[in-house]
């Protein structure tokens, strides 16, 4: 008798409307290690290092078959700070991505909070995730390259097309923050009239080529005093796998323009980096960048070194060093994303030097 109410309230779930929807995945990441900063003049910090790896989060996505080689699709992907009092999509992220959309033989279009061309690209062609040298420069007070910092798009639409022999293409527009600049009450720095953002990949065997090219227009709307016109921004970066290690390498300048007497100016960015399998389960990653501000004469440069062993295909183990090393002035800190230490900065004083350190474990489920 007993079997035969499970059975029943089982057959009563799947098929009420909420589960209607046989396919939808719960995904995620939980990542959380022990993280060290020496911020020479400016201090050091100590602490759990949430994400410090891959960004713990928290997502669920979907599809449905409409027909006619027609479906629908969705994600709601959400940040988690697991070493906090924090609820889902109430740590630094929030909402990762949020979209829905359809999908066919012409491609797919979506419409939401998008993650840009800019995102996949540093994840694909920057090996050691926020530990690479971009991702300190990024980290840097006025040196975050929209490409990777403005990662994502609120109110967006995007296109994807089909893979064309190895060939794909996107194309995101974002609609921008609506605000009228004579009322604003505070500045709202980093928030676009609209950006418009394109990417191009080329996957052949082991050798992967990208592009990716972004414009904010008018990014800071009522702050008068950065009174920046626009932001355009491009990048190129490449790989190859020759099995026995794997090599990258990137170049991205960015423009700005300025309303007024200010100058425009330029910096740029450039990365190489190597990964290489140790044994079954081990992979060792060497990355090095460059920074040059043409504009503002700062200059920096950065190295990282990482290790991972995987335990299972989910779980894996993972140390990780990084140096930045400043000149010329250049000034800004080391972010949560790059630090990795909850919600901690550690200032960078010019001409210094910081050095971070974190070990861990990631799960992906």
């Amino acid at each position: 008798m007993q079997k035969k109410l499970i059975a029943l309230a089982v057959a009563g779930l799947v098929s009420a409307p909420a589960f209607a929807q046989s396919n939808v995945t719960i995904y995620g990441v939980a990542d959380l290690g022990l993280g060290f900063i020496d911020g020479g003049k400016a201090g050091d910090t100590t602490g759990l290092a949430n994400g410090a790896w891959a960004g713990s989060r928290l997502g669920f996505r979907g599809t449905e078959d409409l027909g006619n080689g027609l479906k629908a699709l969705f994600t709601l992907e959400y940040g988690l700070d697991i070493d906090e009092n924090e609820g889902v999509g109430t740590g630094s992220l929030k909402a990762r991505q949020s979209f829905v959309g359809v999908q066919g033989g012409f491609g797919t279009v979506v419409a939401g909070r998008l993650q840009t061309p800019g995102y996949y690209f540093a994840g694909k062609y920057v090996p050691l995730g926020g530990w690479a040298s971009v991702h300190d420069f990024m980290a840097g007070q006025g040196q975050g390259f929209s490409i990777e910092d403005s990662s994502r798009i609120d109110s967006a639409v995007g296109y994807m097309t089909p893979n064309f022999s190895g060939f794909s293409a996107t194309l995101v527009y974002g609609f921008g923050d609506e605000v009228n600049e004579e009322d604003a009450a505070t500045p709202l720095t980093n928030k676009a009239d609209n950006v418009i953002a394109l990417g191009l990949n080329y996957d052949n065997g082991p050798l992967s080529l990208g592009g990716v090219y972004h414009q904010l227009n008018d990014p800071d709307k009522s702050n008068v005093a950065a009174k920046r016109e626009d932001v355009k921004e491009w990048a190129l970066g490449g790989s190859y796998d020759f099995g026995v290690a794997k090599l990258f390498a990137t170049y991205q300048e960015r423009e700005i323009g300025f309303y007024g007497a200010n100058a425009d100016y330029e910096d740029d960015i450039w990365t190489v980096g190597v990964s290489a399998p140790i044994g079954a389960a081990g992979s060792v990653s060497l990355a090095y960048g460059q920074y040059d501000g043409d504009g503002n004469s700062n200059e920096a440069d950065s190295w990282s070194l990482g290790y991972t062993h995987a335990l299972s295909k989910r779980t894996s183990l993972y140390a990780m060093y990084a140096r930045l090393s400043t000149d010329n002035g250049y000034t800004g800190y080391s972010g949560t994303s790059a630090a990795g230490l909850g919600s901690e900065k550690v200032s960078i004083l010019a001409d210094e030097d910081v050095d971070r350190v974190a070990v861990g474990i990631s799960h992906k489920f």
